[in-house]
């Protein structure tokens, strides 16, 4: 028997989201509820969190994607996500740093957590050029500071140089 499944994503911008095909994916699912809830930051101007919630919601009801407000501003309320009882959190970024109602410790009795990164560390090279691949870290030891890695690298590249 299949369990029904409560879908939480938690999207800080619209800069650095990525999921409209699962998104879609799991509306067309009859046995998966989805939501969007924005993550705003406490520390964010609330004029900001606005403009930034006004944008998501725009983008995501003109996709036809089922948004709840984080944050009422008529009523000076943040929502309470714990209410939609969540099997699954998609954060789309990384940091724990948002009001206590969307940190992991909220769910951690309920919810199961996922994130994918979004980006590539930019590795700084030697020469002050900069390096997007993990080809730099593989090959040369070094890690994103500069400093060796904790693991060698299991090959090198061939030297073709004769």
């Amino acid at each position: 028997e299949q369990k029904h499944l409560t879908v939480v994503f938690f999207p800080m911008n619209l800069s650095m989201w990525k999921y409209d095909d699962l998104v879609g994916l799991l509306l067309k699912n009859p046995d998966v509820t989805t939501y969007i809830v924005p993550l705003l930051l406490p520390a964010n101007s609330m004029d900001y969190n606005r403009k930034l919630q006004d944008e998501m919601h725009e983008y995501f009801i003109q996709k036809g994607f089922p948004f709840i407000n984080g944050y009422d501003f008529d009523a000076g309320q943040w929502f309470d996500p714990k209410t939609l009882k969540p099997d699954v959190i998609y954060y789309t970024q990384p940091y724990n740093i948002s009001h206590k109602l969307y940190k992991l410790e909220h769910f951690w009795d309920m919810s199961l957590f996922m994130y994918s990164p979004y980006g590539i560390v930019v590795e700084y090279l030697e020469a002050g050029t900069t390096d997007m691949s993990l080809d730099y870290v593989i090959n040369t030891g070094r890690s994103a500071d500069g400093g060796k890695t904790t693991q060698t690298p299991s090959f090198k590249k061939k030297n073709t140089k004769k």
